[in-house]
């Protein structure tokens, strides 16, 4: 099975450059890609998004040759369907497409069809940029990274990012995150304890940091494995459980816990012992940071995030 992952168009400015690095040579996706994937490929350059039954109707293909060239360039990272109905089909054949909903004395409400079309990720794929132009783009890209990341997140740092299988370099990353502190959008400091390198928070984290560093809770709070919030392994110690459906992680004080609340026994490898030697959140103002002469201030009851 395929990873799939879903992105808002609006936002996706990062894409193209993501797809970019992990292109595959053309030669060998023309050898890899079957006759009726080519036949697709080539259809939706020409007629840009298309329906399912377009490019069946329009390449004189069987829906299952259709279903299956689409499942292919989707694996591929060549092609995208902006609804949900196409992909839920490719991954389960016996369900029946939604395209209606029942109402309670019977009727129809109408309509409410999520099929949505295909079209390839990238239409210009073979056009020649200027180093200008190029420039322009690569920071484009940056931006869009940085931002989505802090919105994930709320605080940014090296190792935080290292299971992103999209992010860019961290050093390329640098140099956008440093301009939007200097611009005055987010705050740089140390707010993780435990990691070296810079970290860079959006404003409302570093608030929300603040007001719960010192709070103790004895709630449970559990999350399903996938969640990005989920952390284990990466900023809370502990082992980490694959993220896939109906694994789920739980927490109680900021610490990884078991399902009734029980302490976890992990072993940590004599790499990460280092640096998962001692946890705990720390908010502090860009003012007050070590390299500008500034102390951080540090909560009395050490717990990540809490």
């Amino acid at each position: 099975m395929a990873p799939i992952t879903f992105f808002v168009r609006e936002s996706a400015d990062w894409l193209p450059q993501a797809l970019a690095a992990k292109s595959i040579d053309e030669q060998k996706l023309t050898q890899a890609l079957s006759t009726e994937a080519q036949s697709v490929r080539t259809l939706l350059q020409q007629r840009g998004a298309s329906f399912a039954a377009d490019i069946q109707r329009v390449a004189t293909l069987t829906k299952q040759q259709v279903q299956s060239a689409l499942w292919e360039l989707a694996t591929a990272g060549l092609a995208s369907a902006d609804g949900f109905d196409q992909l839920r089909i490719m991954m389960d054949p016996k369900r029946k497409p939604l395209a209606a909903e029942p109402v309670a004395n019977g009727t129809r409400r109408g309509t409410r069809s999520t099929a949505g079309r295909w079209s390839l990720f990238t239409e210009e794929e073979h056009r020649q940029l200027s180093v200008t132009e190029a420039a322009r783009e690569q920071e484009t890209a940056m931006l869009s990274h940085a931002r989505m990341l802090l919105a994930r997140y709320g605080v940014v740092f090296r190792d935080l990012i290292a299971r992103e299988a999209n992010a860019p370099r961290w050093r390329d990353l640098l140099g956008i995150l440093r301009r939007l502190e200097a611009r005055g959008e987010i705050r740089g400091g140390r707010f993780v304890s435990g990691f070296s390198g810079e970290q860079y928070a959006l404003p409302e984290a570093v608030e929300s940091l603040r007001m719960t560093r010192d709070l103790a809770s004895e709630e449970i709070i559990g999350i399903a494995a996938a969640d990005p919030i989920n952390l284990i392994d990466i900023v809370v110690p502990g082992e980490r459980i694959a993220a896939v459906a109906g694994k789920r992680v739980y927490f109680k004080d900021g610490v990884a816990v078991g399902s009734e609340g029980e302490p976890l026994s992990f072993e940590i490898s004599p790499d990460k012992a280092v640096k998962r030697s001692a946890f705990s959140t720390v908010a502090i103002d860009p003012a007050s940071r070590p390299e500008r002469g500034g102390t951080p201030v540090r909560p009395e009851n050490p717990g990540l995030f809490a």
